[in-house]
């Protein structure tokens, strides 16, 4: 049975999206007269924290500046609803009142993403389903400086930012297919009894796309990743990291408005697919 107050939280979180006509907490926040605030801190000191001013009618959150755009989002998003929902100061996912972040959670959740998201309604969710959804949803910031550091190592150890030449020097194997590109652009998989990865291109690419794949696909071996087909959804975590290995190993932070480890997920696609766009062989 579903509890009034769960769905009182919901409609509140909804009825802000409505208003706003966003789901971007960080602007709603805002246009709801709160100051959101980015601070350089050690991420195991500091995610997100908010603080109710106790004379005055708005909140300060905080956010660790280290993470990137769509987790400063959700971050925001769980400290907006301690805002809205009238609690006190408290940090970031403490223990001390369960019941308070398993509010939080709800609100965020419903505030982010829709009810055909997910299997089973929002408000019937349990506290560890919100807790992980949430998490799932936040980066690491110092898991992607490695892996940043990584694509750029091999860029210095080669002298060069081409994949298929690091492919090479690395022993991989790599060769073109031709298939359908709307099935496959491109694959990688460790061979059999062997410590080598055989990397694929799609031959309807031209080179510089096949380079770009050739770049994702090696970030698939560097990172140890299980064989998967390019851009399966089953797994958006590790698909995130790759396309953050392939921009890192093709371009420097200068290419970008921010740096490359603050981009989100969708930006790091983006990027990507738009470099491949019309870019196939005719």
């Amino acid at each position: 049975m579903v509890f009034e107050k769960e769905e009182e939280i919901k409609k509140i979180a909804r009825s802000l999206r409505e208003k706003y006509h966003t789901r971007n907490a960080i602007e709603i926040a805002e246009k709801l007269g709160h100051k959101v605030l980015f601070l350089e801190s050690d991420i195991n000191l500091l995610k997100a924290n908010t603080f109710r001013y106790t004379r005055k009618n708005y909140c300060s959150i905080t956010i660790n500046e280290s993470y990137n755009e769509s987790s400063r989002i959700v971050l925001c998003a769980h400290e907006l609803g301690h805002a809205v929902l009238g609690h006190d100061f408290k940090r970031y996912f403490e223990d001390s009142d369960l019941v308070k972040e398993r509010e939080v959670n709800l609100f965020a959740v419903a505030l982010l993403f829709d009810d055909d998201d997910f299997d089973i309604p929002i408000t019937e969710m349990s506290g560890y389903t919100l807790r992980y959804i949430i998490d799932y949803n936040i980066s690491d910031p110092q898991r992607e400086a490695c892996i940043k550091k990584a694509a750029w190592t091999l860029r210095e150890k080669y002298h060069t930012r081409d994949a298929a030449k690091i492919v090479e020097n690395l022993n991989y194997e790599i060769d073109t297919l031709q298939s359908d590109i709307d099935f496959l652009k491109a694959d990688a998989y460790r061979k059999a009894l062997r410590n080598c990865r055989l990397i694929m291109a799609n031959i309807r690419y031209n080179e510089s796309s096949k380079l770009l794949l050739c770049a994702h696909e090696l970030g698939q071996a560097i990172l140890d990743h299980d064989f998967k087909y390019r851009f399966e959804n089953n797994d958006l975590l590790k698909e995130k990291e790759v396309d953050l290995f392939t921009i890192a190993l093709l371009f420097d932070d200068d290419d970008f408005s921010m740096p490359i480890t603050r981009m989100s997920e969708h930006t790091l696609r983006d990027i990507i697919e738009r470099k491949l766009h019309n870019q196939k062989n005719i």
